[in-house]
């Protein structure tokens, strides 16, 4: 969604939020990140979010006052913010209500650690002159980026900046995971591409967990 309205969520760094923008929620007691999408809110009083599935289909609910860590992406940096939990509202979809944060701060993605793994997965591009899936395996990620190896046999051309989606199953979680990202840099080496990406939001299902 690029509907261009913005929400101010700190006065003081001039930081703002675009409705639509989709943010990794991490509840007080709860030992994974959900997913959700921005909404709107009243500068200086609450923020309205979409209900993450989880919550709606009545797994670990808050409990007002409760504290909430949200992180999203805005203008290719890493933003996280603290707040607490409100309410819920349903009329006329789910949503929650937090209240509106403090202050926002940036987060340090070279804190991010690289587990070095060896998945197998695919890569799909979509572009008005620049289409395909590619097969390939991951050889490390992180919550925020991965590296991801092809065979120069598939003949296919990456685009720095390019727009890219990553399917894998990962170890441990159930089904198929995805993530939406842009190809930051291409290396070719003999037989082989290593393609870097960096990922459009934090990635919940990959580790740590806490």
């Amino acid at each position: 969604m690029n509907s261009g309205t913005l929400t101010l969520l700190d006065q003081k760094n001039d930081v703002c939020i675009e409705t639509g923008a989709r943010l990794n929620l991490k509840f007080e007691g709860s030992d994974r990140e959900m997913g959700c999408i921005f909404v709107g809110g009243r500068t200086g009083r609450y923020i309205v979010l979409t209900c993450p599935p989880e919550l709606d289909s009545g797994g670990n609910m808050p409990v007002k006052g409760s504290r909430v860590v949200a992180r999203f992406f805005r203008e290719g940096r890493a933003l996280e913010f603290q707040a607490r939990f409100v309410t819920f509202a349903s009329d006329p979809v789910r949503l929650i209500l937090l209240e509106y944060p403090d202050s926002v701060r940036e987060c340090d993605l070279r804190a991010q650690k690289r587990i070095t793994c060896f998945i197998s997965a695919t890569i799909e591009v979509e572009t008005e002159d620049h289409a395909g899936v590619v097969t390939g395996v991951i050889q490390n990620i992180s919550k925020n980026g991965c590296r991801f190896l092809i065979r120069t046999s598939q003949n296919k051309v990456f685009r720095n900046d390019e727009e890219v989606t990553l399917r894998c199953r990962f170890p441990g979680i159930v089904g198929e995971q995805e993530a939406l990202g842009r190809v930051q840099d291409i290396q070719k080496e003999d037989d082989e591409i290593s393609v870097g990406i960096a990922f459009s939001d934090l990635l919940w299902w990959v580790p740590p967990y806490a």
